[in-house]
């Protein structure tokens, strides 16, 4: 029997979409950065706090969001993080030296994305019907993953071309624009728009399940954000570009989430995780020796197909861990633990760097990753299967 699906691509889903394309190329344009903060001097642990900075925020202030939501709404709760992080990333024209000017500007705009990400995340929940939530994740992850792919590509030639200044301005122009879309144009409610309609985060702390999701998200952002981190510096050092790199992969991840993340719907989204973490350690691994044509087009498409799975798989699998009332707290713990990974990512990466290599850092943490394959496979997770 014919079953037909329930709408995905609706008004609402293509509003959150355009906001999502405007904030990650503003958090993207970023990853830059540690060539600026280099070029002030700073030693590789140092660049690793100054980026773990902006997620370390987020990390202190997620648990307080869904509160938040429960007393002004998401769409408020959108305006307020959108305005700060336009006043953040006006900030870094500030940062000529590193002092304490750097971290509070890191900071800031690690509280307007935290704002930003739970109450957008939230409202997708509510967007997209359950039939299709993995396939809608991994839209949703293919539009994210090309915003952190193609801005710092556009970055790099904005800073050869104009300088660092025209970086920070791109990146300011971006946040401007999605504070100006969220703030002139009215959503259709729904029952996400009630703040009654929204627990607590402490009321989803007791379901283990939710925990081993948290858990396998949290090794695989960490080596996400070792990658993110340091590709361009070590791209530098071995004489290829680090951004064009990571575009590549990301070509691979984008097209595994558009046309195959459907099949996760169907067939299970903790196989797809399971196997995926093997892939992206795999594909870290290879990276070490990324002078090699042989290992760097192997690291590539090992790491973009865990990659392109990953994200609409673990994020599928919180959501269905969770009741309806409990959404918001849920993704705000999901989203919290990504911001978590890029900081201790961040951090634990730099710090790797400065005592060994970075070689040996992308070495340790592609090891680490086939934890997370273990973490999935022991796990006895609540998996919404929809054969139809």
């Amino acid at each position: 029997m014919n079953v037909t699906k329930p709408d995905l691509f609706t008004r609402q889903f293509f509003f959150i979409n355009g906001l999502f394309i405007l904030v990650y190329s503003n958090i993207a344009f970023f990853f830059l950065y540690p060539l600026y903060l280099e070029s002030l001097g700073g030693s590789k642990a140092l660049i690793g706090w100054a980026m773990g900075a902006l997620p370390a925020s987020t990390v202190i202030v997620r648990p307080l969001m869904p509160a938040l939501i429960r007393k002004i709404g998401i769409h408020k709760t959108l305006q307020a993080g959108l305005i700060t992080i336009f006043i953040a990333s006006l900030g870094y024209h500030m940062v000529e030296k590193l002092s304490w000017t750097l971290f509070a500007v890191r900071i800031l705009h690690g509280l307007g994305f935290s704002a930003f990400v739970a109450a957008s995340f939230t409202a997708v929940t509510y967007i997209i019907p359950g039939q299709r939530r993995a396939e809608a994740f991994g839209y949703i992850g293919a539009i994210l993953l090309g915003c952190i792919a193609a801005a710092p590509i556009l970055g790099e030639q904005l800073i050869t071309g104009f300088g660092y200044p025209a970086l920070f301005h791109s990146a300011a122009a971006t946040a401007f624009f999605s504070m100006i879309l969220v703030v002139t144009i009215r959503q259709k409610k729904n029952s996400a728009d009630d703040p009654k309609n929204h627990t607590g985060i402490l009321s989803v702390l007791y379901k283990k399940n939710l925990w081993l999701v948290l858990a396998s998200t949290l090794i695989f952002v960490n080596a996400n954000a070792t990658l993110l981190t340091f590709v361009a510096l070590f791209g530098k050092e071995q004489g290829f570009s680090g951004p064009v790199y990571y575009g590549k992969i990301a070509i691979i991840a984008i097209l595994i989430r558009l046309f195959g993340a459907k099949l996760m719907d169907r067939h299970g989204k903790k196989r797809f995780a399971k196997y995926s973490f093997l892939l992206l350690g795999a594909g870290l691994i290879l990276f070490t020796e990324a002078a090699s044509d042989l290992f760097y087009y192997g690291s590539i498409i090992l790491y973009g197909a865990g990659l392109g799975c990953l994200y609409p798989a673990l994020n599928a699998l919180a959501v269905d861990q969770a009741d309806e009332n409990e959404r918001a707290a849920v993704m705000s713990l999901f989203t919290g633990v990504f911001d978590a990974g890029f900081m201790f990512g961040a951090v634990l990466s730099g710090t790797l760097a400065d005592f060994f290599s970075l070689k040996t850092t992308f070495l340790v943490i592609g090891f680490s990753v086939f934890l997370g394959a273990f973490t999935i496979t022991r796990s006895a997770l609540k998996e919404k299967v929809f054969s139809a």
